[in-house]
């Protein structure tokens, strides 16, 4: 049995974990609204005063749908007409909602994740000695048990 841990990152040496990462050109759509990555779902969510560029940002994937998210986080953020203060638990469900939609639009890739079941889950980057994404890494195991669950 494979322990050694799943490295979500878009630089994954693993195709699962490349496939996972947010960065990911994983077309879906969460509540009407059509996104290229859940990359672009999070971007699209912080730009809160900008409807034209949030249309821009929905399609993207990779560092470009990073590099169009703003440099400092709202306080609160829009989601159809819902308030929802930034980094809640309220928000965690929304990028949960993300990652859902995403594995439903790709059941391939929410397989192999499944199949990853029991490896830890980290988001590892060069240069970094611990993983700093804590809350990342646990909505990524509740959606893989989630989906193993479905599967069985």
């Amino acid at each position: 049995m494979n322990t050694h841990p799943l490295n979500i990152w878009s630089n994954s040496d693993e195709e699962i974990g490349r496939l996972m990462s947010h960065f990911a050109h994983t077309p879906f759509v969460l509540d009407g609204v059509s996104f290229g990555s859940v990359e672009a779902f999070y971007t699209w969510l912080v730009i809160t005063d900008n409807e034209a560029k949030r249309a821009k940002v929905a399609p993207m994937w990779g560092a470009r749908s990073k590099h169009a998210c703003p440099k400092v986080n709202p306080e609160f953020i829009d989601y159809h007409g819902r308030k929802i203060k930034f980094d809640s638990p309220e928000h965690m469900d929304l990028i949960k909602a993300a990652n859902r939609a995403k594995l439903e639009a790709h059941p391939e890739i929410a397989r192999a994740f499944v199949e990853t079941l029991p490896r830890p889950i980290v988001h590892v980057l060069p240069g970094k000695e611990h993983d700093p994404h804590d809350a990342f890494c646990k909505i990524m195991r509740e959606i893989r048990d989630e989906f193993a669950a479905r599967l069985a």
